[in-house]
């Protein structure tokens, strides 16, 4: 679905900077779909840095 909409996508993961933001203005992505390890406490890290950074902008 985020390839359809246009976030950049590699090897089956969406791509994200450092606030979790996708190469779409408004989308965030976190957890699993993002890479690297598969672990609850990264996604909720993840969730909440997101979460941060869309109340900052």
């Amino acid at each position: 679905m985020a390839r359809k909409i246009g976030a950049r996508v590699e090897n089956n993961h969406i791509v994200v900077n450092e606030n979790m933001e996708t190469t779409v203005h408004g989308l965030f992505a976190c957890g699993d779909c993002t890479g690297g390890l598969l672990q609850i406490s990264k996604a909720v890290y993840e969730g909440a840095k997101a979460g941060l950074a869309i109340l900052k902008s």
